[in-house]
């Protein structure tokens, strides 16, 4: 029996959640632009920097990771039965946060590309590799959720990697032909707002699945069932 309840009200999570994304995206751009490249930058671009680890944006974008995090155990301790995904859900999304702050794939970069050259291959393979792998575990994913999810969860994934995988590539582009000018941080600041954008379309995805049920009084969560099997 499909379970029945009132939806979560997500417009008061993920609307502020969107928000002060939007505006920590603008302020470290704005700052950069008006920053003049002959002077250290001053206090306030240190702090809202969009392309250095342990800035505001950098521990923003690691705590919408943990939002996802937190949605995905909610739904690990909710739904019975199969929860293997939702741990490994949780797990990812931890380590994409702890990754925006550590940088730790710019420094698998620097490592694979120190000869040069002759590591750029194998970059381009790992690339190749991990998008492929995404693709086919996504679409296999994306059929065993409820149709509140079976959207948004997908396309959020999607986006997060467009910004990880594109806009990296694109901001490095411009770092290389044009300096750290407005090419270079337009692109950091398009990559920033598409991986915080598909953090909050998956944690919507994920929250959709959920129902407030009221049973002799009390309120309890319960799950919507998935679309087939997931795994």
């Amino acid at each position: 029996m499909t379970p029945t309840g009132r939806p979560l009200r997500l417009r008061l999570l993920l609307g502020p959640l969107g928000a002060v994304s939007g505006a920590l995206v603008v302020t470290g751009l704005v700052l950069h632009l008006v920053s003049r490249p002959d002077r250290a930058p001053g206090p306030w671009l240190e702090a809202f920097a969009l392309n250095q680890p342990g800035t505001v944006p950098a521990m923003w974008r690691s705590l919408l990771f943990v939002t996802v995090a937190g949605a995905a155990a909610v739904l690990a301790a909710v739904e019975q039965g199969r929860r293997r995904r939702w741990v490994v859900t949780v797990v990812v999304s931890t380590l994409l946060g702890l990754d925006g702050m550590l940088r730790w794939h710019e420094d698998l970069l620097v490592l694979l590309l120190e000869d040069g050259q002759v590591g750029q291959p194998v970059v381009w393979a790992i690339v190749g590799l991990l998008i492929s792998g995404g693709v086919a575990l996504l679409v296999r994913w994306g059929r065993g959720l409820p149709a509140a999810a079976g959207r948004l969860v997908p396309a959020g994934v999607l986006v997060l990697v467009l910004g990880a995988v594109l806009g990296e590539l694109a901001s490095t582009w411009a770092l290389e032909h044009h300096g750290d000018r407005a090419a270079f941080i337009s692109a950091v600041a398009v990559e920033e707002s598409l991986e915080m954008t598909g953090c909050l379309l998956v944690a919507a995805g994920l929250l959709r699945m959920l129902r407030v049920h009221h049973h002799d009084g009390t309120r309890c969560l319960v799950m919507l069932p998935s679309a087939g099997p997931s795994g």
